[in-house]
């Protein structure tokens, strides 16, 4: 459940990401919404229904600001609070997995007797002892905020929204960037089935990994296919966001 509420918490930091474009009110971030639905709306079944609930109507509006600003304000940093409430509740009743050596054997079946007797040797409360750790941690993160804020300052807005333009071309901000990308660069016959079946599959992938390797080695180094899967992953977002940047 440790795994499970992080992956869900990832989603609602992309999904609250989204949402935020809309609110500059600018062309970029009106016509992304729109691209967005467009997309959406391409879903085999579904897609109408997704896109006409994203707008709030047919086409975008005041009703559509309204509903983003209702889902960016008020309901998914409610559902954020919540989740992360019970992920620190897992980690106070749970606690955390120790550092992996090599050559050490992962067995579910003994895990926790195992576990239980090594904090009772080694294990220290996690407050005061172990919090400080993320007390810094969470300091220096907001003084990099604060710089970036100070120094660098929120993007430029675009100009007014303008629906009637039709040449309007919306990019996505940096975060979405890769995405925007992979599919500039797929056959267009896919890329509705791609935008139903990748997240659905993604999504699939993401939540049974907890399932599927919960035991043996867990050190890095005698786990070749994983870190070369995870090593692709990052290179291939890496490189299409460079390809996005770079895109006219």
């Amino acid at each position: 459940m440790s795994w499970i509420t992080g992956v869900v918490l990832m989603v609602i930091t992309i999904v609250m990401a989204f949402t935020g474009q809309l609110l500059r009110w600018d062309n970029n971030g009106v016509w992304s919404a729109v691209v967005a639905a467009e997309q959406m709306g391409r879903i085999p079944l579904i897609g109408d229904s997704i896109a006409y609930f994203l707008l709030g109507g047919d086409t975008i509006g005041g009703e559509t600001l309204n509903r983003f600003f209702a889902m960016h304000v008020f309901l998914f940093p409610a559902l954020l609070f919540l989740i992360v409430t019970y992920h620190l509740y897992l980690v106070f009743k749970n606690g955390i997995s120790e550092p992996p050596k090599v050559g050490k054997l992962l067995k579910p079946k003994t895990y926790r007797k195992w576990y239980e007797d090594m904090l009772m040797k080694k294990g220290v409360p996690l407050f005061p002892d172990a919090i400080w750790r993320d007390a810094v941690f969470s300091a220096l993160v907001f003084l990099i905020l604060v710089c970036l804020a100070w120094f660098i300052g929120a993007p430029a807005l675009t100009s007014e929204p303008d629906l009637t333009n039709v040449n309007a071309d919306p990019k996505p901000d940096w975060y979405f960037t890769w995405i925007f990308a992979l599919f500039a660069l797929m056959p267009r016959q896919i890329e509705s089935y791609v935008m139903f079946l990748g997240p659905l599959l993604g999504g699939f992938l993401l939540f049974s990994i907890p399932f599927l390797s919960n035991k043996g080695e867990r050190h890095p180094l005698r786990r070749p296919w994983a870190i070369a899967g995870v090593t692709f992953i990052i290179l291939s977002i890496c490189s299409l966001w460079y390809i996005g940047i770079k895109a006219p």
